[in-house]
């Protein structure tokens, strides 16, 4: 059986915990944990260097990539306990949770000219 590979943000120690707890359970099911922020990591997920990668990106033992909702729904479909994570509203505690270790990159400021 061919395994799908569910990246995680390796630079987020929640996430690096995360990923080692949930190994096992995630390899059971045909899903193996891989860190996201690796050249090897970005280049077979067909990212350029400095590039953006999508949120949860879960590339599929076919080639194709999904990520975000899409992602969580396909693996949702094999690993009943994320069904219930969805069902319970606990992803969108772990989502902020995220996002407040997080925030989203900003463009820089324009420097100011002190007058």
């Amino acid at each position: 059986m061919s395994s799908d590979v569910l990246y995680y943000d390796d630079r987020c120690r929640w996430c690096r915990l995360a990923a080692r707890l949930l190994a096992g359970a995630l390899a059971r099911r045909g899903v193996l944990p891989a860190p996201l922020w690796r050249g090897w990591s970005m280049q077979r997920l067909g990212l350029e260097p400095g590039q953006t990668p999508p949120p949860a990106p879960v590339l599929e033992s076919d080639g194709h990539v999904l990520a975000g909702r899409d992602a969580m729904s396909a693996l949702a479909k094999r690993i009943w306990w994320l069904r219930v994570w969805r069902a319970t509203g606990a992803s969108l505690v772990l989502r902020r949770l995220h996002r407040h270790h997080h925030p989203p990159a900003r463009a820089p400021r324009a420097a100011t000219r002190a007058r």
